[in-house]
């Protein structure tokens, strides 16, 4: 059994038109909801094997706030450029090289790839993906690289409204 946890970066700042679309940081309301979304997502001590980023700002930025609160090693955090504007293909091809011993894995990164992405794996189809949303998919084989929509299980999605409701 493999898991894969999708996190969209949490929201970023657009207040320096001048920055790279890269160097973007996260914005005020950014800074709220990582944290908050990945105390969230700890609660229940879930184990993460593996937590692989785009190297954009913003994104980095959400993954070492869930490491934080994972007790994950800040510094193994895996930076993978080609997830940066990634394709669904790229995304795939990406935890198609992770290795077997690693049975959760972590993947922070961008819209629109990660919306087209879940959609192209998973049973149930998802309108929309909001910053800082968790979306959980379990795949019934013991390679990544067997990873399809054959053996996928749509888990749950969370996003920072629904859990602010709770």
């Amino acid at each position: 059994m493999k898991t894969l946890y999708i996190v969209r970066h949490a929201k970023s700042s657009w207040s320096n038109p001048g920055l790279d679309d890269i160097d973007r940081p996260l914005n005020k309301r950014g800074l709220k909801d990582a944290p908050k979304m990945a105390r969230f997502f700890a609660e229940p001590k879930p184990k993460v094997d593996l937590i692989i980023s785009s190297p954009a700002r913003r994104a980095l930025e959400t993954a070492e706030n869930f490491a934080s609160e994972l007790n994950y090693k800040i510094n193994r955090i895996q930076i993978e450029e080609s997830v940066y504007d990634a394709s669904p293909n790229t995304l795939l091809q990406v935890l198609f090289e992770c290795e077997d011993i690693f049975k959760k894995v972590m993947l922070f990164g961008h819209n629109p790839g990660l919306l087209e992405f879940i959609n192209q794996l998973s049973p149930s189809k998802i309108e929309k993906l909001p910053t800082c949303t968790i979306c959980c998919l379990t795949f019934s084989t013991k390679r990544w690289y067997k990873i399809e929509k054959d053996n996928c299980e749509f888990k749950f999605i969370a996003t920072p409204k629904k859990i602010e409701k709770k």
